[in-house]
């Protein structure tokens, strides 16, 4: 004789008990690991944010001129004056006086043709304003910062 009706049906009980059991224990085991990729991504997420932050704040001081002033003032007068030397003309400027090398007028003709070819460009481009413009600004902030430095060091002496 096979089983009866009633050890089948605690026999199905049993699988069914033992089912559900596996089924919460996947469940958990899910929600589990859920929780723990959700917890990887928000760190992962805060850790981007962060350097972005950080890499934002060093390409914004980069380019802010005066931070850059304040860090680096002896770079920032010895390029304004370096641009200033430049567009002034430098050595072998128009008056005649400067150094002209050893095949006299010619190295200063090829040299002030090049200038002017150079500053031509610059105008019908639109730099020569906009250096023009950068080279006031620098300025203006190359002065503030000296005032600065001379009222900080005027002050550490005992003046009034």
């Amino acid at each position: 004789m096979g089983p009866t009706a009633g050890q089948i049906r605690e026999e199905l009980d049993h699988h069914r008990d033992d089912a559900a059991g596996r089924l919460a224990e996947l469940e958990h085991r899910v929600e589990s690991m859920t929780e723990e990729a959700r917890t990887q991504v928000q760190e992962a997420t805060g850790e981007i944010r962060t350097q972005v932050e950080d890499t934002k704040q060093q390409i914004q001081q980069t380019f802010d001129l005066k931070y850059q002033l304040q860090e680096n003032p002896l770079i920032a007068v010895g390029g304004g004056l370096l641009l200033g030397f430049l567009l002034g003309g430098g050595l072998s400027g128009g008056g005649g006086g400067g150094y002209q090398g050893q095949s006299g007028q010619g190295s200063s003709a090829v040299t002030r043709h090049l200038r002017e070819s150079m500053m031509q460009s610059a105008r019908s481009s639109g730099l020569s304003d906009t250096m023009s413009a950068a080279g006031s600004a620098l300025l203006s902030e190359v002065t503030k910062t000296v005032k600065g430095a001379i009222g900080q060091s005027g002050s550490g002496g005992g003046r009034s």
